[in-house]
């Protein structure tokens, strides 16, 4: 198969200095990349989905795991006061 790219010419120049790096033709790395890509599994809308947690109980929100040394809520209280302060 042939396949024509569109590449801006910033992304052709980055192309070409990665190309010279690593001692090898552009059209080597874009072929490179290409497979690397198709190697990897096909991202749906329902394996996203899938892949993530079940049981939404069990996230916690962010920072769960790191402590504050108060509640949550008296956290974000005090940060609505300082809000409140401010000029």
């Amino acid at each position: 198969m042939t396949l024509i790219l569109e590449l801006t010419s910033d992304q052709e120049e980055r192309l070409r200095q990665l190309a010279r790096v690593e001692d090898t033709s552009p059209e080597a790395l874009a072929e490179s990349a290409i497979a690397q890509m198709l190697a990897s599994p096909i991202q749906t809308p329902q394996n996203r989905l899938s892949s993530r947690p079940r049981n939404l109980l069990a996230f916690r929100g962010l920072g769960a795991n790191a402590s504050l040394g108060k509640d949550a809520q008296e956290h974000v209280n005090d940060l609505r006061s300082e809000w409140d302060e401010r000029p």
